[in-house]
């Protein structure tokens, strides 16, 4: 999902990157449409159940039917149900829409562009290395900033390779 940074690789272009925001951003609105079918479904199974509850089962119970039935119990177990519901509406969330939420919104944060402060930080570390020196300037060729991700792979290359030499 989204792009890989590879700094000893050609830096992806203002394009690529523009796409690739592109395809996140609709992946993104897919997932916040899915959540509210889910959230809509738990509401409706739970509006059943208690229209159930309250339309059938309470007359029987207040007729004071010494008998138990399948609707006494249901009426009585309404509460209990209720609460599988969010239980279960809550695991369902969780894995089919906060975790893909939370890679595509980390996705973003990645195509986000460097503000300026964090550039001359990241323009230091180019300095101190030809590798990361020369991706830099392939970026500039291009005439777009950095972004994120391009920074978050800097700084994993730099620490990765100064623990080699140091």
């Amino acid at each position: 999902m989204g792009i890989t940074f590879d700094i000893q690789s050609a830096p992806p272009t203002a394009a690529d990157i523009a796409a690739a925001r592109e395809r996140l951003l609709q992946d993104k609105a897919v997932l916040e449409r899915r959540d509210w079918k889910i959230f809509l479904a738990m509401i409706m199974v739970m509006v059943a159940l208690l229209v159930l509850a309250l339309t059938v089962g309470r007359p029987i119970l207040e007729k004071g039917s010494s008998s138990p039935t399948i609707v006494t119990a249901l009426v009585l177990f309404t509460p209990y149900i209720v609460f599988w519901v969010f239980a279960i509406y809550g695991n369902i969330r969780q894995g089919r829409i906060e975790a893909p939420k939370k890679e595509v919104n980390d996705a973003l944060a990645s195509l986000t562009s460097l503000a300026p402060e964090e550039i001359e930080k990241v323009t230091a570390w180019g300095h101190q290395n030809a590798d990361i020196a020369a991706y830099q300037s392939l970026v500039a060729t291009q005439e777009r900033l950095l972004v994120q991700g391009e920074a978050d792979a800097m700084k994993r290359w730099t620490d990765a390779h100064f623990k080699e030499t140091g």
